[in-house]
């Protein structure tokens, strides 16, 4: 089936494929967006390998996955839902490289896949996560109508 591609006004989201390991590397390793995805962990290029391979093979047949956030044809972060420890929850997940900081696309990016989520799939609950210190990725949730449900640490 494969997730659709999502446009908003500004974004275009398209689904994550095989050949955008490399893109999502860069992204993933890159100091500001990996010390909040990876505890700042330089994580192994076989490491995206095996979460794309699972976003094809676990998470598309579901309906969920993860889409490259692009404003013209430049990759600008990434947007998408994977599954929680028990396989019947799921978390929004979203990146922006730096230099297109509080432009509001984390916000717009993550509105688009909300949407596509209530609208396409089964899932009637999304989890989300930030570290405290991240007071910008809370304040994306804030906007999309998520509340706090629990603190920890």
């Amino acid at each position: 089936m494969g997730l659709p591609e999502l446009k908003t006004e500004r974004l275009i989201l398209k689904p994550v494929t095989a050949s955008d390991v490399d893109v999502l590397y860069t992204m993933w390793t890159a100091p500001d967006m990996r010390r909040h995805l990876w505890d700042d962990m330089v994580i192994p290029r076989e490491m995206v390998e095996h979460v794309v391979e699972s976003h094809v093979t676990v998470l598309e047949p579901q309906g969920i996955g993860f889409w490259l956030v692009n404003l013209g044809q430049a990759s600008i972060g990434f947007c998408g839902f994977r599954l929680l420890d028990e396989g019947s929850e799921i978390e929004l997940l979203y990146g922006i490289d730096t230099s297109h900081w509080g432009r509001g696309y984390a916000t717009e990016a993550s509105r688009a896949a909300l949407s596509y989520l209530w609208g396409a799939t089964k899932f009637g609950r999304v989890f989300a996560r930030t570290d405290p210190p991240n007071t910008a990725s809370a304040a994306v949730l804030r906007r999309i109508g998520m509340s706090r449900v629990s603190t920890t640490g």
